[in-house]
């Protein structure tokens, strides 16, 4: 017959229905778990049918005694002895070991024939003797009074005497009802917790108990000793505190004698809520973001945040590139960024001999004016446009346009 088929895999080994107010899973029931249940529906079933064909039964599933009348048919076929006749038959013998071989006062055992003729043996004649009876001798009789208990050691009070008894009365009124006890020095449940211990406090605690009490080293943080603290000793110099109170759980750990600087807080509805989202969070007015928060363009929104790759790309110089538009710009001229980046704008202009000048602007701000004084020189500027803006470069004095390059 096959071994009993492992528990459902839970932490308590049993099923628990789901709960969606509080997020609770439902017990998942595996297809191993199945398959146990299964092998060993088949292997008791097996083993069944197995005292049925030793009854000579064949199953009926019409029938629900059909176990039942196998072992009575089996019982009954093999010709044995009721238990009440083994035992008056058994009860009328004589077992050997109660043969004794030396006299004694058990009257549960008989001489053997040769203790009986060599006792017989050591007896007086026939003749006219005392009656039969039990004399004791004078020797017997003071070692016998000897070993009685003098009633004057009676005492009705509970004491450390080592040779007085109490009375019956006594025992009565001193002694618990018969129940299960703590041994002494055990601390149990069944009561109320104990105060904290001075000095150390609850650093100090060594033993399994319940405690109460603040104000001493290692008291418990947030009010949690208002509800009791539970100690638990595993050994010397390892332990565990928990503490419980209007729904908040701290606990800390012993090792090696050492107790954790803080203790530790488990979340609970008492100090978290659940935001928009579903997801649970320190108490406070704070929403978590999610992965439907993730955009991959600019905006304006205040709770979308933009992923890695989409603020990269927004960069100016990403997936851009330098491209000389000389001989598609003229100075006077409004041209406008349509490009869904900002683009980066570098001029150089070339002078003749009179005094020049570059009037940069952008959506009609000017933003720049570079010039030159009198004699042939080189000027340049660079300006940022942005988005959908217009930008317009005029100029002053004999010049041209030597450089007009742009990163789009």
């Amino acid at each position: 017959m096959q071994d009993l088929m492992p528990p459902i895999n839970t932490p308590d080994s049993a099923f628990h229905d789901g709960d969606p107010t509080t997020g609770q899973l439902g017990t998942i029931v595996t297809a191993l778990w199945l398959n146990n249940v299964q092998s060993a529906t088949r292997d008791v079933q097996l083993e069944i049918k197995n005292v049925l064909a030793k009854a000579g039964i064949q199953p009926d599933p019409k029938k629900t005694n059909q176990l039942a009348e196998a072992i009575s048919q089996i019982i009954g076929s093999g010709n044995y002895a009721s238990t009440a006749y083994v035992d008056n038959g058994l009860n009328k013998k004589i077992d050997k070991a109660s043969i004794s071989g030396v006299l004694g006062n058990d009257n549960s055992k008989v001489p053997s024939l040769n203790l009986l003729t060599t006792e017989l043996g050591k007896k007086q004649p026939a003749g006219n003797y005392a009656p039969a009876g039990d004399y004791a001798t004078n020797t017997a009789l003071n070692d016998g009074l000897n070993k009685k208990f003098d009633k004057n050691n009676i005492s009705q009070t509970a004491g450390p005497s080592t040779i007085h008894v109490m009375s019956q009365d006594a025992s009565t009124k001193n002694f618990q009802p018969k129940g299960d006890y703590l041994k002494a020095g055990s601390f149990g449940f069944g009561g109320e917790a104990i105060t904290v211990p001075v000095g150390n406090g609850y650093n100090g605690i060594s033993q399994t108990s319940v405690v109460r009490g603040s104000g001493v080293p290692g008291s418990p943080p947030d009010s949690l000793a208002w509800g009791g603290i539970l100690h638990l000793q595993r050994e010397s110099g390892r332990a565990t505190q928990i503490g419980f109170w209007k729904g908040n759980i701290g606990l800390r750990s012993q090792l090696a004698g050492v107790w954790d600087d803080d203790w530790i807080f488990a979340y609970t509805q008492a100090n978290t809520t659940k935001d928009p989202s579903g997801f649970i969070r320190v108490s406070g007015a704070a929403i978590a973001l999610t992965t439907n928060n993730v955009v991959q363009n600019t905006g304006l929104s205040t709770t979308n945040i933009m992923s890695q790759k989409a603020i990269t790309d927004s960069l100016i110089g990403i997936g851009q590139a330098w491209e000389n538009v000389t001989s598609q710009r003229k100075f006077g001229v409004t041209y406008t960024n349509t490009n869904s980046k900002p683009i980066f704008v570098s001029i150089t202009q070339n002078s003749s001999g009179t005094t020049t000048s570059m009037d940069v602007k952008i959506n009609g701000v000017l933003i720049a004016r570079p010039s030159t004084a009198a004699g042939a020189t080189r000027n340049s500027v660079y300006f940022i446009v942005p988005v959908g803006g217009s930008y317009l470069i005029d100029n002053t004095g004999t010049t041209s346009i030597e450089v007009w390059a742009e990163m789009k």
